[in-house]
C-alpha cells in the first residue's frame, strides 16, 4: 500500500517519495529486491536536489574565467553522478582548460 502512494508522490515531483521508493527496492521491503531499480531512483534523488544551482554556479566560474574553480565544482557534482557536470568537466578537459594538480 504505501509503495501506490509513494508512487504517485514520485510522479508528481516529490524527491522523499524517489528516496523512499529507492530505499524499497533496496532492501526488499515488500518487493523483490532490485538494485537496478534502487540506483536509478537514487539516482534521480541526487538530481533533483539543489545540484542545479551548483552546476550553474560552475558555469559561471567557467564564463567568468575561473576554469580551475569551475572544474573542481564540475569535479564534485560529477562524482555525484550528475551527467552534466561529467559531461562539462569533460569538455573543458579536452579543450586543454585543466590547469590544476589532482
Amino acid at each position: 500500500m504505501a509503495i501506490k502512494y509513494f508512487q504517485l508522490a514520485s510522479q508528481s515531483g516529490h524527491v522523499n517519495a524517489y528516496y523512499n521508493l529507492a530505499q524499497i527496492h533496496a532492501t526488499g521491503t515488500g518487493v523483490p529486491r532490485n538494485c537496478h531499480t534502487a540506483v536509478e531512483l537514487y539516482k534521480n534523488v541526487a538530481e533533483r536536489g539543489r545540484w542545479s544551482e551548483r552546476l550553474m554556479e560552475a558555469y559561471v566560474s567557467y564564463r567568468g574565467g575561473r576554469v580551475d574553480e569551475a572544474l573542481f565544482k564540475y569535479l564534485f557534482l560529477a562524482e555525484l553522478g550528475y551527467e552534466p557536470a561529467q559531461t562539462n568537466f569533460a569538455y573543458i578537459i579536452d579543450r586543454g582548460g585543466l590547469k590544476i594538480a589532482f
